[in-house]
């Protein structure tokens, strides 16, 4: 009778942890002491359900390549990336071959959707830039805006390779 006790204790530990996984963000370690601790960032909104800029460019007039960092020097404009709540899309700075600027160029503006990038937005931005990447952690009841900004940003880091 014991063994059963303890299988369904181990299954409650279980079943919980995997219930609590999209609920808590771990606070990354600066890895890097060149990495910038401060983010500007701009967010469109609208009285419409999504905002949108006509700027199509995919990459700036200034390109080169750097041997400091992964990313050659310049900004991107990743796709617009498409979810069940609206549209997102990031446009991403580079210099010195590293991530320095994130800004959502398009994002949900209505109802629950803005409430959840208000908080969701710079958290994502601000682990891509110490991540220099798209190795970010989901934020608790932000998956729709997880998935179209790392889908956006994803695109424009391509490019930027």
């Amino acid at each position: 009778m014991s063994n059963k006790i303890i299988k369904g204790a181990l299954v409650g530990v279980v079943g919980v942890s995997a219930a609590t996984t999209g609920y808590y963000t771990m606070v990354k370690p600066n890895l890097s002491a060149d990495t910038p601790t401060t983010v500007a960032t701009s967010t469109s909104t609208s009285s419409g359900n999504k905002s949108s800029n006509s700027n199509t460019q995919t990459n700036s007039n200034t390109q080169s390549s750097t041997s400091n960092g992964q990313y050659k020097d310049g900004i991107y404009t990743g796709s617009v990336a498409s979810t069940k709540r609206g549209d997102f899309q990031v446009s991403v700075e580079v210099s010195g071959g590293k991530i320095t600027n994130i800004n959502m160029l398009t994002q949900p503006t209505e109802g629950k959707s803005a409430e959840i990038n208000k908080t969701a937005i710079p958290t994502y931005v601000q682990e891509a830039i110490d991540a220099q990447g798209t190795d970010i952690q989901l934020v608790s009841g932000a998956s729709e805006t997880y998935s179209g900004f790392k889908t956006s940003l994803q695109n424009a880091l391509n490019q930027a390779k």
